[in-house]
């Protein structure tokens, strides 16, 4: 995949500010495949909502962005690589690390990164079907899978029940780092009422907050239904260096990404959508 643009990079005669494109379009497709396949309800299907259409045109930029910020920092890791001690090595060693390099951004990294965005397809689609509900299920439990595998912050968090609209719900949905696999369960009053009975009152929002503040990564600290899955102002890609916002962060204009529903190339499935969308160009 970056064969054909090494001896470019080598020489340096490759621009500073550019992606190759097969990196970021494989990137791309691999984790809206991943969010799909996670959400549960296949793109554009005969069921899809208004509110399913703003979450997933939220979350396609998102990956965009991502993606070009990925491509972008691997780009630069391979113009270090072109150096060792302040001297340029041999091409045969410079292709050696880039290919090393590569497998690490492209096999390594987007495994646990496509993990990521599945379980945040997941959630996402289950925070929506939770904001339906809340009228009849108001409150929201914490749940991990209560096993060995369990990582002991997570295992601090389990039980919390809090109402759907608390403000922990925002920071400290699910999931809360790579490969989590915590999830929550809706509760109806009696539900919650007989919690309350039947054993010691879980942790209000102030307490839970706190709680969940020492054991969550900032760049997790959101809902995916709500908000992105790669946090802008705390992923490392997003960070590559001070340039790297300005030119990924609209991704989509600055490197001509398409539209999922060009990737998916699903015409067909938005005349059976019955929402806002009336056409091709309505989704963007």
């Amino acid at each position: 995949m970056i064969e054909p643009y090494l001896e470019k990079i080598y020489s340096g005669q490759w621009d500073y500010d550019r992606v190759i494109d097969e990196l970021y379009n494989r990137t791309s497709k691999e984790l809206l495949s991943g969010f799909e396949k996670g959400y549960g309800k296949e793109f554009f299907s005969e069921d899809w909502t208004i509110q399913d259409n703003r979450l997933l045109s939220r979350i396609q930029n998102n990956i965009f962005a991502f993606s070009g910020a990925k491509s972008y920092s691997e780009v630069q890791e391979l113009r270090v690589a072109v150096y060792e001690n302040g001297k340029l090595t041999s091409k045969a060693d410079f292709r050696q690390r880039a290919r090393m390099i590569n497998q690490t951004y492209n096999d390594t990294y987007l495994e646990v990164e496509r993990e990521l965005v599945m379980k945040s397809g997941t959630e996402g689609s289950r925070w929506l079907d939770i904001e339906d509900s809340k009228d009849t299920h108001p409150y929201l439990e914490y749940v991990t899978m209560k096993d060995d595998r369990v990582r002991p912050e997570h295992a601090a968090l389990d039980g919390i029940i809090l109402p759907v609209d608390d403000p922990f719900w925002n920071s400290y949905y699910p999931p809360n780092g790579y490969r989590c696999r915590c999830t929550t369960r809706k509760r109806t009053e009696r539900e919650y009422d007989r919690r309350l009975q039947n054993g010691a009152p879980p942790p209000d929002s102030e307490e839970a907050q706190q709680r969940a503040g020492k054991v969550v990564a900032k760049p997790f600290r959101h809902n995916v239904g709500k908000s992105e899955i790669f946090e802008r102002d705390g992923h490392p890609y997003f960070k590559a260096n001070k340039d790297a916002k300005a030119l990924q962060l609209s991704a989509v204009k600055n490197y001509g990404m398409k539209p999922v529903k060009d990737i998916y190339n699903r015409e067909q499935n938005l005349s059976s959508y019955k929402g806002s969308i009336k056409d091709i160009e309505g989704f963007n």
